[in-house]
């Protein structure tokens, strides 16, 4: 698959309609960013989010509320545990949700969903003209192609408004990449990210509007929203998930790392690599088990690869396929026996008591005596897979706080990681299956290869002894002729 697959043929049409996705969704997300950045600078969105501001009230409404307009992965960049907040790890819908919520912005005057008049130029505006050429272009995306007229059109259009969004200096940026090269692998990126991005903006649309409607209820919502009650049992349960989840993806990450050290990533994924091929039967092959956001840190286009953004869900894919690791004895979903202690049968431990852990989720609790065990037997595996040094860290997460809001994040992110992880392992399994097949059917075919040789070989031998016996016999009846004509030549001739 990796080597036979064939990205489809590129064109002038397909290229001008890929160059407008990288347009809107490369230098789109930058622009919003520098927007946002502008209205909450990066040096105060510490204190602008913070849990006695206004906006975390509005913010919480948005991920705990009925509608859950922002995912777990989303409000981990909103707050993230280990380092500060920082709007570079803002995706483009992120960033579109913030700038509609808390950033102060009055509605545009033909409200968010309708392209407005030439004359209105508000920030508000600009940013909706954004969304409606990305629909606009969108609607080329099943031919993903567009003509000259329309793509100059376009992309005077577009150009226009993050021009007055991000300032004059992104013009330079946009004149160049209107000519810059695009090969058919980037066109597909694009294309792919342009489509997920779309995706992702229906899904929270039709969720804003219900917020925007209904807003007694959200103001409600944000001051009386309480998380459900905690126990020592649900503490529990929440403990674990951030040990699996938080532990857990630096521990995958670290042992990615040894395998793949950070000096050598950039070349380990590049183009001439075997592993560029795995990887791109895995985000173009039929099964598609990676996203385009995922595809996107491993091949970044502003910045050098770098392990530290590579989720846990995707370290799990890369783990089991790029790093030359012997499936465990028992396979990838069954629990190994305690005596199987290599890298694969720790990385299955992991994912064996995250399901585990997670059959507890519709009561969100463990108790006492489960938790110890739970907690043991994950310690022992992520410090055998990390090192020693992770056992410290692990133990004192045993007894840190978790206050309501960390232990609905991280119940939150548990059942996202599953998500992810049970909508990889169908797909991967069925590449599996089909290599087992392939192999299968190599095997048999190579077999009756084999078998339709050794015919041949032994037709081949009867011929060349039916061949020399018919020599033979030509041979001696050449000789008897020789012979009879030397015998009358020798005897003279009477009448």
């Amino acid at each position: 698959m990796a080597t036979a697959l064939a990205p489809f043929a590129s064109t002038k049409e397909t290229t001008n309609y890929a160059r407008l996705c990288r347009l809107l969704v490369d230098v789109g997300s930058q622009v919003l960013r520098s927007t946002f950045d502008n209205i909450h600078p990066p040096a105060t969105l510490q204190t602008v989010l913070g849990s006695t501001s206004v906006h975390h009230a509005t913010l919480q409404s948005l991920y705990r509320g009925r509608n859950k307009v922002l995912n777990p992965t989303q409000w981990g960049k909103l707050y993230p545990t280990h380092s500060p907040v920082s709007s570079a790890t803002f995706d483009i819908t992120l960033l579109t949700v913030l700038l509609r919520n808390i950033c102060g912005l009055s509605p545009p005057a033909t409200g968010w969903d309708r392209l407005p008049p030439a004359a209105n130029i508000s920030i508000a505006d600009d940013i909706v003209r954004v969304r409606f050429y990305r629909n606009t272009v969108y609607g080329h995306a099943s031919q993903a192609s567009v003509d000259d007229i329309n793509f100059g059109s376009y992309w005077q259009e577009i150009r226009e408004a993050l021009v007055r969004l991000g300032g004059a200096h992104f013009r330079e940026d946009i004149d160049n990449l209107e000519y810059d090269c695009m090969d058919p692998d980037i066109e597909e990126h694009y294309r792919e990210l342009m489509k997920q991005w779309k995706k992702d903006d229906e899904n929270i649309k039709a969720k804003l509007e219900e917020i925007e409607d209904n807003p007694g209820e959200v103001s409600f919502m944000a001051t009386a929203l309480a998380p459900f009650a905690s126990t020592k049992e649900t503490t529990n349960y929440a403990r674990l998930c951030r040990l699996l989840v938080d532990v857990g993806s630096q521990v995958l990450r670290s042992t990615f790392d040894n395998i793949h050290p950070p000096a050598t990533l950039q070349t380990v994924l590049g183009s001439t690599s075997v592993h560029h091929a795995t990887l791109q039967s895995l985000y173009r092959g039929r099964n598609k088990v990676l996203n385009p956001t995922q595809w996107g840190k491993l091949y970044p286009t502003h910045s050098p690869v770098s392990s530290a953004t590579f989720d846990i869900t995707l370290l799990t894919v890369l783990l089991r396929n790029i790093c030359g690791l012997s499936p465990p004895a028992t396979g990838w979903d069954r629990l190994p026996p305690a005596a199987n202690i290599s890298i694969a049968d720790d990385i299955v431990r992991v994912r064996f008591y995250r399901n585990t852990v997670y059959g507890h989720a519709s009561q969100a609790s463990v108790d006492d005596l489960n938790f110890g065990s739970y907690w043991q037997e994950i310690r022992e595996a992520l410090v055998r897979l990390g090192g020693a040094h992770f056992r410290e860290d692990i133990d004192n997460l045993e007894y840190d706080c978790m206050d309501p809001d960390i232990e609905e994040h991280y119940r939150e992110l548990m059942k996202q990681w599953k998500k992810d992880d049970e909508n990889i392992k169908a797909k991967l399994e069925e590449i599996e299956d089909s290599l087992g097949k392939m192999r299968h059917h190599l095997k048999d075919t190579t077999e009756k290869i084999q078998i339709e040789m050794k015919e041949m070989k032994e037709k081949l031998g009867s011929l060349i002894t039916t061949a020399e016996k018919r020599t033979d016999e030509g041979w001696l009846l050449e000789r008897a002729t020789h012979r009879e004509t030397e015998l009358r030549t020798s005897i003279p001739f009477t009448m």
